[in-house]
């Protein structure tokens, strides 16, 4: 059914900075063109400029949080909102919501590996809200989807795909040129163990003390950092590698870059690559999750396996050696973007929380 102008709630566990929370927000605001869209942020924590925006923060305290569903109840209830769109561990917290009537329909978005996503407790209850109806999952890649149907025993009715998507005008960069003097590397990503950063900079060190034409440029912030800043200096390669923390501005950020690289252990389908593809540049990244939906090794950038230094030292040199590679994918990148556009899967969310 069309809805002129429905109340959107989209309920997620932190504004941290990463990729959930990116598509939140970049879905927010565009469905905030049509609709009247409340973001509920359970924590009080916000790592981005969220000014045009309406957010609640419920002040959740630490570990499982017994008011925290009582608060989030009552919010919904002075909301009553047309659609309730969960993200993250926010899903549980929604539950006594959806199961205290039928007629309560949501979406949750599937962000990572399904087997990772959630703690075993917490898929319990999104499997009965599955089941029940009163929810339908949204996985973010082929190889996601084809997870949800098994882990939740799910028909392929019951749960759907919608890729993640980014505002490709932002990101976009016209006219690169590579086989200049200096090649730079380009990270956007959490220093989590899971991300793996800690590997990138080894093979990077592996290309590095033989060509001293390399640069790298790691962006976000985290536990591992100082770390593998430790290692840099370890290595004598400090010159080379930039730490930039978290950056507000990506597009900048890829804009210094020739190559963008993602060494995650597991992942659902990175928003960063996205952000890559939508910059022009080509893309080298760890086989996981839902990379290879979208990545097509020697087409669009390389393909290497979790942990594997070598191949991934061997990656970049095959990218830096060659700039005709780079500029064919780059090439590729640009044009294969407009298909992870935000502006058409908000509007597949849309018709999809009228439809749930």
């Amino acid at each position: 059914r069309a809805v002129a102008l429905a109340k959107i709630v989209h309920i997620i566990t932190e504004l941290g900075t990463g990729g959930g929370q990116t598509l939140m927000l970049n879905l927010a605001r565009e469905s905030a063109k049509r609709h009247d869209v409340t973001v509920i942020s359970l924590i009080d924590r916000c790592g981005f400029d969220i000014s045009d925006l309406n957010v609640i923060f419920l002040d959740k305290k630490k570990g499982l949080d017994l008011k925290t569903f009582v608060t989030l109840y009552r919010t919904l209830k002075r909301i009553e909102p047309d659609a309730v769109h969960t993200h993250l561990y926010a899903a549980l917290y929604a539950f006594p919501w959806f199961w205290r009537s039928t007629q309560r329909r949501g979406v949750h978005t599937v962000h990572s590996d399904a087997g990772k996503e959630l703690p075993r407790i917490h898929r319990f209850f999104q499997k009965l809200l599955y089941h029940r109806r009163n929810v339908t999952p949204v996985a973010i890649s082929k190889t996601i989807y084809e997870q949800v149907k098994q882990l939740y025993h799910l028909p392929g009715d019951r749960a759907a795909l919608i890729y993640n998507a980014v505002d490709v005008e932002r990101y976009r960069c016209d006219g690169r040129t590579f086989g200049k003097d200096m090649f730079t590397l380009v990270s956007v990503a959490a220093f989590h163990p899971w991300k793996n950063q800690r590997l990138l900079l080894d093979a990077f060190y592996d290309v590095y003390r033989n060509d001293h034409t390399l640069r790298l440029i790691f962006a976000g912030d985290g536990p591992e950092r100082e770390a593998v800043f430790a290692a840099a200096q370890q290595y004598g390669i400090a010159q080379a590698v930039t730490f930039l923390g978290n950056a507000n501005d990506v597009p900048a950020v890829l804009q210094k870059g020739d190559a963008f690289v993602l060494c995650s252990q597991y992942e659902g389908l990175p928003m960063s690559v996205l952000e890559a593809y939508a910059g022009g540049l080509p893309v080298i990244s760890t086989d996981v999750g839902g990379v290879g939906d979208v990545l097509f090794d020697g087409k669009n950038g390389l393909l290497v396996q979790p942990s594997d230094r070598v191949a991934l030292a061997g990656a970049i040199r095959k990218l830096k050696g060659d700039p005709a590679l780079c500029e064919r994918m780059s090439v590729q990148n640009c044009r294969d973007a407009a298909a992870y556009d935000i502006k058409s899967a908000a509007q597949r969310y849309e018709q999809l929380y009228w439809k749930a």
